[in-house]
């Protein structure tokens, strides 16, 4: 509460009259941006040269504590490590304080939640072996895309780990940390993430929003 009130005298004694759009935000920044966005405060973009981050019509970058009073630490945070990596965020999908950090692909899809300072990486950052970490530390460093399919919820403060397809409309906990594949319309948490219980849906709201799928 008191960071929320400090924050709200600068604004009023430093008002900001930035006309810049969003989208024009996150094209500077070098994304490439396919609608309107809604950001509050300009995310922290790094991008290895020749790789790409997408991101589609409806997404919410959410970076302030005020807007969010959900715990939010830090900006929204996307960052490509090598060339050719890739991260796509779907149509719709929104999340508070993320941080994604990619060497190969991270691809979040439509009407995705990730909560306050989720945590998403698709490598291991550094070699398991000592001495590569000493001498060489961008050698030999796993890495396997990510992919959280539509409707997905992810819990503040997890952590999604190299590797891992999250299903359709899956929900993990807060506070979880997911080291291997979630299936869809499931509720997991925990650390690892373990399987709690199955989503309540009607067959009808299933339909609706699925149509047809089954499995994975």
């Amino acid at each position: 509460m008191v960071l929320q009130k400090i924050i709200k005298k600068i604004r009023k004694i430093i008002p900001n009259k930035s006309h810049v759009s969003p989208e024009t935000t996150l094209s500077k920044l070098g994304a490439t941006v396919l609608g309107k966005l809604t950001i509050d405060i300009a995310p922290i973009v790094s991008m290895c040269e020749g790789s790409s981050i997408i991101i589609e019509d409806g997404v919410s970058l959410i970076s302030s504590p005020t807007t969010n009073p959900s715990g939010i630490l830090h900006p929204c945070t996307l960052i490509t490590q090598r060339p050719g990596a890739i991260i796509h965020l779907g149509k719709d999908s929104g999340m508070s304080g993320v941080t994604i950090c990619c060497m190969k692909k991270v691809v979040i899809g439509e009407y995705v939640g990730l909560g306050a300072n989720v945590k998403v990486f698709d490598n291991d950052f550094h070699p398991t072996n000592p001495y590569l970490r000493k001498f060489d530390n961008n050698a030999n460093i796993p890495c396997e895309e990510i992919m959280i399919d539509d409707f997905a919820w992810i819990g503040a403060d997890s952590i999604i780990l190299k590797g891992v397809h999250i299903g359709y409309g899956a929900v993990v906990g807060a506070g979880s940390v997911v080291t291997s594949d979630i299936p869809p319309l499931t509720i997991y948490a925990g650390n690892p993430a373990k399987f709690i219980k199955n989503v309540e849906i009607t067959i009808e709201q299933r339909a609706a929003l699925f149509g047809n799928k089954n499995g994975n």
